[in-house]
């Protein structure tokens, strides 16, 4: 293959030529030089062997041992993060420090801890919470699916009456449960003249009164998990003959199962540490409708004072703590466990499948 080369021209005629250049070609009324074929040069202009790369020195790169040390430092955005969360944190731990070591310095906890006004009223806290949190889920589960799936005339005004529990202060709550459910509201009084049921001012009024402050939460997380789960999931099951019933447990439930534990924790703590709907509607009787809060600020009146106050507050403190923690392992347990049963179902089903 030809090869070319070029030279500069020192004069304005194109004829003339350094030493061992070829020879160019110019263009009439232009200064544009143009390379001639050489026959038989064969010298590559780029390549091994050329003479441009010839003439450049050889890249030479230092040692990894002469480099500098990297210097290890924080990142500044770690650093305010850190600090900012860390203030956030202190804020959060402080004062339920401050409530343990005052339990355990003065030796109230002890003192406390069997009275019949504390045990009665933890264990009215654990069986209503837990029928309240009951109640949630049957009941807010197909609700929470609704809102999820599908979109009907006055979707946006339900959608926001199911927020209102949420920001509404509890005693508006109470106030509501009363002039609906009371021996004189709509529902109540209907209810008292009728049948003689009184629902006001009784253990049943603690249960409404936490559900009606606490399922909000689970619905709300029920909806946000729903909606997450891919609907042509659900769509391809049900073509391939899955019922309704067995895709929701088989497909949406597994798949929003994190989302719906999560609501199952928040309407459990929120139902716990219900006050001012409950003393509004239940009242605050020992034995019946006086749950751990209720006990907590009836505690200041009584002999106790402060002392029985803050045994009470810590046993809730321990209670929901520990609770809190058996509901995550459960949900992380639970998640795994129907995952890994899903995998054997799948594995089975395609071995079964005639080759």
């Amino acid at each position: 293959m030809d090869s070319f080369k070029t030279t500069n021209r020192s004069d304005d005629t194109g004829t003339g030529a350094d030493s061992g250049s070829l020879p160019v070609k110019q263009s009439p009324g232009s200064s544009t030089q143009v390379a001639t074929p050489v026959e038989g040069n064969t010298t590559p202009l780029a390549g091994p062997g050329s003479p441009i790369l010839s003439e450049m020195p050889p890249a030479s790169f230092p040692a990894l041992s002469e480099y500098p040390p990297l210097k290890r430092s924080i990142s500044p955005n770690v650093f305010w993060l850190t600090l900012s969360g860390s203030v956030m944190l202190l804020f959060l731990l402080v004062p339920i420090l401050a409530l343990v070591v005052r339990s355990f310095a003065d030796g109230a906890l002890g003192s406390f801890l069997t009275t019949p006004s504390v045990v009665q009223a933890l264990q009215l806290s654990l069986i209503t919470t837990a029928i309240t949190l009951v109640l949630a889920v049957i009941f807010g589960t197909p609700l929470a699916y609704l809102l999820a799936r599908y979109r009907f005339p006055g979707y946006g005004l339900v959608d926001t009456f199911l927020d209102l529990p949420i920001v509404l202060p509890p005693a508006v709550a109470g106030i509501a449960l009363l002039l609906t459910l009371g021996r004189r509201g709509w529902i109540g009084g209907w209810l008292d003249q009728q049948f003689g049921i009184t629902i006001g001012f009784t253990t049943v009024a603690v249960v409404l009164a936490q559900l009606f402050v606490a399922a909000p939460f689970y619905i709300k997380a029920a909806k946000a998990g729903f909606e997450s789960v891919d609907r042509n999931l659900e769509t391809i099951a049900s073509s391939l003959g899955s019922p309704g019933l067995r895709t929701f447990w088989k497909i949406t439930v597994p798949l929003s199962l994190p989302a719906l534990l999560g609501g199952i924790v928040m309407t459990w703590a929120r139902a716990l540490g219900e006050f001012g709907a409950t003393i509004m509607f239940a009242g605050s009787f020992e034995g019946r409708t006086q749950t751990m809060p209720l006990a907590i600020y009836a505690s200041f009146d009584s002999a106790g004072g402060l002392d029985e106050a803050v045994t009470l507050s810590v046993i809730l403190v321990v209670v929901s703590f520990a609770v809190l923690l058996i509901f995550k392992g459960l949900s992380r347990f639970g998640a795994m466990a129907w995952n890994r049963l899903e995998q054997v179902n799948l594995q089975g089903k395609s071995q079964d499948i005639p080759r």
